[in-house]
């Protein structure tokens, strides 16, 4: 399935996508906060992680990965995307997500103390 058509069949929700390549040790290096953070948002219906390997896969996504990990937002109901351009650490990563969540009233994550 082709990341348009999961937009258009869940219209409803966020996406925030991490491109990354196996070799690359920034993205290994990413790997377990990016796991930790889909876990603590996987019980928000209302946003869905997404990991893409942006060497084997070609993108639909309609953005320039220019160098990995990169990591996009895309918004619910629009065809908009922004960059994330923040630490990549779980606190920077979460409030990104918790700022920029189109279906506030869902957005109850399991929270953490380091929040």
């Amino acid at each position: 399935m082709t990341f348009e058509r999961l937009k258009k069949q869940h219209n409803d929700v966020d996406y925030l996508v991490n491109f990354y390549a196996p070799w690359c040790t920034h993205c290994a290096a990413l790997r377990p906060t990016w796991e930790t953070l889909a876990t603590d948002f996987a019980q928000v219906d209302s946003i869905q992680l997404l990991a893409m390997d942006a060497t084997k896969n070609e993108s639909d996504f309609n953005v320039t990965i220019a160098g990995v990990p990169t990591i996009y937002f895309f918004p619910s109901r629009t065809t908009t995307s922004e960059a994330y351009v923040g630490d990549r650490d779980l606190p920077s990563l979460a409030n990104f997500l918790k700022d920029r969540a189109t279906s506030a009233s869902r957005l109850h994550p399991h929270q953490r103390d380091e929040f």
